[in-house]
């Protein structure tokens, strides 16, 4: 008899541990850096590599945006209107309605996501820099000479080459543009 009691003991036993273990692995305390306490990249946000393959991708949209069909359909409008005796659409509305404004949704983008542990001054100056040039765009945007969308941009015989140098030094090679020389 006492036998019985005590394999039905070790078989209790047995359950409460399997049962309080499931519970700790269900809520993440397992210890195997899946919980956010033990996990030491916990709330760091994501890695460069994973940062920039994100961003090097809005711009490379935002890229093939401006260059493929806004352009074409900016194109089609000025040809239109001169075939039609009429004043074609000054390019400063498409560099102010389209390209910056454009860049401007691209910095939302990026200011939405949360930039990797200890880049964060790095990312914030890429966005300020990226803010700034898309501030003179719109205020000039009749200056424009040359853009190479997303961050390189210039305006008059004046280069606005403070983003695309950051951008590129981050390792944002689709939103910088040309290589530096």
């Amino acid at each position: 008899m006492l036998r019985e009691d005590v394999s039905v003991a070790r078989g209790s036993v047995t359950w409460l541990i399997a049962a309080v273990l499931s519970i700790f692995v269900a809520a993440g305390c397992g210890g195997d850096g899946g919980g956010e306490s033990d996990s030491p990249t916990a709330n760091q946000g994501p890695s460069k590599r994973e940062f920039v393959s994100r961003v090097n991708g809005y711009c490379a949209e935002l890229r093939q945006q401006l260059l493929g069909p806004k352009l074409k359909a900016y194109k089609q409008a000025q040809q239109q209107a001169l075939e039609q005796g009429n004043e074609p659409p000054p390019a400063a509305s498409f560099f102010r309605g389209t390209v910056a404004a454009g860049m401007r949704r691209l910095l939302e983008q990026i200011r939405s996501l949360t930039p990797p542990a200890g880049d964060e001054n790095q990312v914030n100056a890429i966005l300020d820099a990226g803010d700034s040039t898309v501030r003179q765009i719109e205020a000039n945007p009749s200056g424009v000479q040359r853009v190479n969308p997303p961050l390189e941009v210039e305006l008059e015989s004046r280069t606005l080459d403070r983003a695309r140098v950051l951008a590129l030094d981050y390792g944002l090679d689709r939103c910088g543009g040309s290589k530096r020389p």
